[in-house]
């Protein structure tokens, strides 16, 4: 089967070229693009990378050189950056980025087109009732990433309806393990410095996958084809409290679990003063919401339609994210 990754040199992208390698049962005829050619330890597969930025669409249909391919895993995009990203950045990337990996797609003779999105397309809604959001949610996405990835959703399944390629979206919960530089790993690095402090008691819940399972569950959507023209679903690994997560990482990390905590009243004030004057109060404002805020996913659907279900606990998931930071201090 021959496959191609985008964004193969990403965090998620690289986890999907060596599970897929690996992989006896799938036995894929690989190619892979990204940006660069940062990959270390390609092998065979270096002569089957191809440099080119999805943003420009001359580029990616130069890519019409590989010739053919059966599934196209689209892995490639602009994540959350500390700091932000303007809308036209993440628009550029994660919308227009996809409508020009689509017409390669269409190029190729593409048999199945795999999208790579997130849960972040529900917005706040999130609950742990009855488990967690499903994909029955309205999804209402909030900011400028969240945005950008349901638009390229919609985009992807107008262009595979239209063209008759079967397309399975997946949106995954939060990615967690080595080599993430999300909000686990800046969680981590303030645990680490001694800048972390506790604002609430941590009792709100988040949803986390390991990078191994959502690699396992887009190979578990190639070997198991729908008949279906358009399948979404949410890939889980699994739910802890936030207390729970820091005492995990403070554990591996060797650092006392700090007891001191502030309460979000009086701070959720003194930001609601300044916030509509003042982005980096806004900015702070939502990192405060989003800290306090219950993060639950459910991903029944996928478990039982494909018969998937996390090999990696979320525990043993961080515990391998802080052994590779301390690893790379």
């Amino acid at each position: 089967m021959d496959i191609l990754i985008t964004g193969a040199n990403g965090f998620v992208g690289r986890q999907l070229v060596e599970d897929f390698s690996a992989d006896s049962d799938l036995d894929p005829n690989l190619f892979l693009t990204g940006r660069t050619r940062d990959l270390e330890n390609l092998g065979e597969l270096d002569r089957k990378f191809f440099p080119a930025d999805i943003t420009r669409k001359k580029e990616v249909l130069g890519l019409r050189s590989i010739k053919k391919v059966d599934v196209v895993v689209h892995a490639a995009g602009l994540a959350h950056q500390p700091g932000g990203q303007t809308r036209e950045k993440f628009f550029e990337t994660n919308v227009r980025g996809t409508e020009n990996v689509l017409k390669l797609t269409e190029f190729l003779g593409g048999r199945h087109f795999i999208l790579v999105s997130s849960v972040s397309v529900y917005g706040s809604a999130a609950n742990k009732e009855n488990g967690g959001i499903d994909e029955n949610f309205e999804c209402r996405p909030e900011g400028f990433y969240a945005e950008s990835k349901l638009a390229a959703e919609e985009k992807a399944r107008e262009f595979c309806l239209k063209k008759k390629i079967p397309l399975t979206v997946l949106r995954p919960a939060t990615v967690v393990g080595e080599g993430d530089r999300g909000n686990v790993f800046r969680l981590i690095r303030a645990l680490d410095k001694g800048r972390f402090f506790w604002i609430g008691r941590g009792q709100n819940s988040k949803t986390l996958i390991y990078k191994g399972d959502l690699a396992r569950a887009c190979s578990q959507v190639i070997k198991t084809p729908s008949e279906e023209p358009v399948e979404i679903y949410n890939v889980t690994g699994g739910t802890l409290r936030m207390r729970e997560i820091v005492s995990i990482l403070a554990r591996q990390l060797g650092k006392k679990d700090r007891s001191l905590f502030l309460p979000p009243g009086p701070l959720r004030f003194l930001l609601n003063l300044g916030k509509n004057k003042v982005k980096r109060l806004r900015d702070l404002d939502r990192t405060l919401e989003k800290w306090l805020s219950d993060e639950v996913y459910s991903g029944k659907k996928f478990e039982r339609g494909r018969g998937f279900s996390p090999a990696t606990p979320v525990a043993e998931a961080l515990r391998r994210e802080v052994l590779y930071y301390k690893s790379k201090k």
